[in-house]
Order: C-alpha cells, then sequence, then structure tokens
C-alpha cells in the first residue's frame, strides 16, 4: 500500500522514487532497492527488493531533582504482528509521579489510507510540598488524513477523569477543587508536509 502504482500502469520514475523514499520512510527495512527489468519496447517488470531489520525498542532510564527520584522504561514496536502497526508504552515510577500509557497506531487504517491513533493513560501525583494527591486517567483517538496535496487533518477526541484529594493542611484554592471531574474534548490539527521531492523524469515505456 506504499506503492504509488500497480500492475499494468505506466511506468513513471518520479512515481518509482516517491514509493521507495515511502517504503524507506517506513523504518521497517535496512535497505530497499528497485530493478526495472526491460521485458520488450511495450512492458518491464519491476522487482522490490527489502531487507528486513529488528523494528522493537526497549529503553529504560532512572533520573532525580527536585520532584524526587524515578525510574522510567518503555517498549515500542513498530511493526506489530508484521501488519505495520505501531504499539508503544511507557511507564515511569517516582517518588511522587506514577504515569504510564499505552498508545496504538494504524498507518492504513481499514485500507484507507488514513492513520488511526489511540491512547489510554493513567497518572497519580502526590507531592509532599503541595499536600494533595491527584489521580487521572484518559483516553483519546483520532484519524489523520491527506484533504489537500500534503495538506493533512487530525480530528479526534478525548476523555479524562480527574480526582484531586486534599490534605488538611492544604492551601484553599486546592481545598476548593477537590473532588471528582469529567472532561471530554475534541480537537483537530492541520499539518503540512514540506518534504522536497527530487525526482529525475523518465520516458514512459
Amino acid at each position: 500500500n506504499n506503492l504509488l502504482f500497480s500492475e499494468g500502469d505506466f511506468f513513471n520514475n518520479t512515481k518509482l522514487n516517491s514509493s521507495i523514499d515511502k517504503l524507506k520512510g517506513k523504518r521497517y527495512f535496512k535497505n530497499v532497492e528497485a530493478n526495472p527489468i526491460l521485458i520488450n519496447n511495450e512492458k518491464l517488470e519491476l522487482q522490490i527488493k527489502v531487507e528486513e531489520q529488528a523494528t522493537g525498542e526497549i529503553s529504560a532510564g532512572a533520573g532525580a531533582g527536585t520532584n524526587g527520584a524515578a525510574l522510567s522504561g518503555s517498549l515500542n514496536e513498530k511493526n506489530f504482528l508484521g501488519r505495520g502497526l505501531n504499539v508503544n508504552s511507557t511507564v515511569n515510577v517516582g517518588t511522587q509521579k506514577i504515569f504510564g500509557r499505552v498508545s496504538y497506531l494504524n498507518p492504513d487504517y481499514n485500507n484507507t489510507g488514513k492513520t488511526f491513533k489511540s491512547s489510554v493513560f493513567a497518572e497519580n501525583n502526590n507531592y509532599d510540598n503541595t499536600s494533595y494527591e491527584n489521580k487521572i486517567i484518559g483516553s483519546s483517538v483520532s484519524l489523520d488524513y491527506e484533504i489537500f496535496d500534503k495538506f493533512f487533518l487530525n480530528p479526534g477526541v478525548s476523555v479524562d477523569f480527574d480526582s484531586l484529594k486534599a490534605n488538611s493542611d492544604a492551601s484553599n484554592a486546592i481545598k476548593r477543587r477537590e473532588g471528582d471531574y469529567y472532561t471530554s474534548k475534541l480537537f483537530y490539527n492541520f499539518s503540512k508536509n514540506t518534504k522536497i521531492e527530487i525526482c529525475n523524469q523518465q520516458r514512459v515505456i
């Protein structure tokens, strides 16, 4: 689905180079090569060879600062189940804050060429110097697609549950905010792909 042509189309060097760039940009393969083989004056065979590479990433870290110490780790798979799906999980455990997120991205949702994104996160804040505990659980879904040439629209919706519990020595401002809150949001983003493609034209065979 990253090839800009199919069997029986007129051969076009610009589309070929753009297709190869898209395949390389997926970062699923170490190497991508295209080999056009001329059969006769009217037909050619196009071979595209790819060399797979590891698409999973694991990272871990530790740190300390004004908000205490923290341990973090993440697991990212860019080609889950060999279908080009991106699944990412992140965990951050600190002395005053715990955070976790799982996200999912489908770059070709339902074979439409649109990118579907979803995520779920949970966060717990317990800062000693502010005398309150804050818990947040939320999720979001969005769809990213091209509306004009290189112009993309990304509409989505998110829902959060926010619970705040104040201690007896908390400030009045924090005590007034104590309670449970549900928040739903609609959002959208516009973006433009400013990548410049330089391709050599070739006579159509």
